[in-house]
């Protein structure tokens, strides 16, 4: 069945879809203007993308928001803040997902108080990532890493490093940065777990991490 539009149903059609862009534009310009409408504005956005989501059959596997780790938090005063963390399937949500946290370094710092090196029952990776256009590989920083509970490590590119099960890692601190950077650790386990801390005498004047999530 093929359905005719009147000519005045078309005309206005026509008007709403070359009229959109100019709408659009005065939107943003209304955001700048006005900061607090402006976070109004995407928070209503936010809202409207996740009951999207909730409503498809695959919005769930898009993860915006999270809850993130007491010892990383989203303070403004924090030297890195955590942008995501899946830990724990979600709380249920997510079956069988593994675990992840994101952060971005914005400025020198370290765990206070540093922890003894520690290992898990899982594998891991951590990777640390520039975020200079021109340069990517560039880590636009220095941080500070000890593997095997004996190398101490100094890495200043974009790199991955490959946490195989039972291998002492840490403590690391950022020493330098330059610009922000991405930090991210992930592993194939559902919970982040501390499976046990190294026993070398020159550790002993750190704290031990946390044996659980």
């Amino acid at each position: 069945m093929q359905i005719s539009l009147g000519a005045g149903t078309q005309s206005r059609r026509m008007r709403k879809t070359q009229n959109a862009p100019d709408r659009f534009d005065k939107g943003l310009a209304h955001r700048a203007k006005c900061p607090v409408e402006s976070v109004r504005y995407d928070r209503t956005i936010q809202k409207e993308c996740e009951l999207h989501m909730a409503k498809t059959k695959y919005g769930k596997f898009i993860i915006t928001d999270t809850d993130f780790p007491p010892n990383h938090p989203r303070d403004k005063k924090s030297y890195q803040v955590n942008t995501l963390w899946i830990h724990e399937k979600m709380k249920g949500a997510l079956k069988d997902a593994f675990y992840l946290e994101t952060n971005l370094v914005r400025f020198p710092g370290e765990t206070t108080p540093q922890m003894k090196p520690h290992k898990h029952d899982f594998d891991e990776y951590i990777i640390f990532m520039g975020t200079n256009p021109d340069d990517p590989l560039d880590l636009g920083g220095e941080v500070e890493f000890w593997l095997g509970g004996e190398e101490k490590h100094i890495l200043t590119k974009t790199c991955a490093i490959f946490i195989p099960k039972g291998m002492y890692h840490c403590p690391f601190k950022f020493t330098r940065v330059d610009r922000p950077f991405v930090f991210v650790t992930t592993g194939n386990t559902n919970t982040y777990v501390q499976s046990g801390f190294s026993t070398d005498p020159r550790w002993a004047h750190l704290a031990e991490g946390h044996a659980g999530p």
